[in-house]
């Protein structure tokens, strides 16, 4: 979630943005999907989609089917869906299939960004 934060607030710094085995929204008690962008002002920037698609070259989410906060990230879907942020060329997801949250699958999809990041 670090990477999201950090990325998103500083676009004029970071342009490839990937979060692995991680989340877009802080979670927790009292953390709903109502109050996402009033808990979670770095997400604000996605929502003027000129800017976020000049600025932001790659946004990059994924995690394994068992990883123990894959819900976490299945509930961000929905906020990515919700505001038409699912629909941007620059955002990628993907979900490994039967990895846990661990090495193994942290660099699968770090193989999987930096192809996605080193193309050009």
């Amino acid at each position: 979630m670090q990477s999201c934060v950090i990325g998103l607030e500083h676009t004029d710094v970071f342009a490839y943005i990937g979060l692995l085995s991680g989340f877009m929204r802080r979670v927790g008690p009292g953390m709903d999907l109502e109050k996402s962008f009033e808990i979670n002002t770095h997400l604000r920037v996605m929502e003027n989609k000129d800017r976020f698609l000049e600025d932001v070259k790659l946004f990059y989410r994924g995690i394994g089917s068992k990883d123990s906060h894959v819900e976490a990230f299945l509930t961000d879907d929905v906020v990515c869906e919700e505001h038409g942020f699912s629909s941007y060329p620059n955002v990628v997801r993907k979900v490994v299939e039967g990895y846990p949250h661990d090495w193994a699958v942290l660099r699968i999809l770090f193989h999987d960004f930096a192809q996605l990041i080193f193309r050009d």
